[in-house]
């Protein structure tokens, strides 16, 4: 996971060979923390548009922090679940013009 301590960082997505950027990141927004959640491969691109600065939170501190909640974590899984169908959805050709995802 990604903490932006500064900069700026355009998420996208690509799908038969469209690319949408869905959201631009700043300073203190983050990324990434679906990874550490289910372990499924990313959903979206990270690109960064000026010079950035970033803070890594790797698995092991993050999950060392869950340890002590698990309801948390069973939370945050399903709420990464219904983002990457509402992804998937938004990504969908016959939906590209009739939604707007949200990514914050």
């Amino acid at each position: 996971m990604y903490y932006i301590r500064e900069g700026r960082i355009n998420l996208s997505t690509r799908k038969n060979g469209y690319e949408k950027v869905l959201t631009t990141l700043e300073k203190g927004d983050f990324f990434g923390e679906t990874a550490l959640i289910d372990e499924i491969p990313r959903i979206t691109t990270a690109t960064a548009i000026e010079e950035t600065e970033l803070i890594i939170i790797d698995r092991d501190s993050f999950e060392a922090n869950l340890t002590a909640n698990p309801a948390i974590t069973h939370i945050l899984k399903n709420v990464i679940q219904r983002l990457r169908d509402a992804l998937t959805l938004y990504t969908s050709k016959e939906n590209q013009s009739n939604l707007t995802l949200i990514y914050r």
